[in-house]
């Protein structure tokens, strides 16, 4: 299987969209408490947004010219704190692949272009958060050498 990844085109964001709802989907079903159900106007122009800013790349991979998997990445300076040095940092948004897709090396394709990249533009790391309710994707970004280096926890609190 042949795969490419190259920067997304204008005619390309409706397809990333129909990726990014699939990956939505997931969080919506895991998390009722937390994330929309796929599919509103804002949703769709923020990938616009994204696209035409300079502080976002979105790729997409494809194998036979169709378009079945996704990154959003972020570009951004973290100014020093009292407590932490400034960085810079790479940040993983959004990735997702079309189901009938996964586990054909698209990720792991996507990943390696996102790593090059951030090395070409100088950044000193590629980070992204993840849902622990995701194991399957916390398996995979950990066997492509990402690892915990911070934990958000919460409370529920009962009405």
């Amino acid at each position: 299987m042949d795969i490419v990844v190259d920067y997304a085109r204008p005619n390309e964001l409706e397809r990333v969209n129909e990726l990014r709802n699939m990956v939505r989907e997931i969080h919506a079903t895991a998390r009722t408490d937390m994330f929309h159900k796929a599919g509103n106007e804002e949703f769709v122009k923020q990938v616009v947004a994204e696209y035409n800013s300079e502080d976002f790349d979105i790729l997409v991979a494809k194998v036979d010219d169709v378009i079945c998997g996704f990154a959003v990445v972020e570009c951004f300076n973290k100014p020093a704190s009292l407590y932490r040095m400034a960085r810079q940092i790479y940040k993983i948004v959004d990735l997702g692949v079309d189901e009938k897709y996964r586990r054909n090396g698209i990720a792991t394709k996507l990943i390696d272009t996102i790593r090059k990249d951030a090395i070409d533009k100088g950044f000193c790391r590629v980070e992204l958060e993840m849902w622990e309710f995701n194991n399957d994707a916390i398996a995979f970004f950990e066997k492509t050498g990402f690892f915990t280096f911070r934990r958000f926890m919460e409370m529920k609190l009962s009405k």
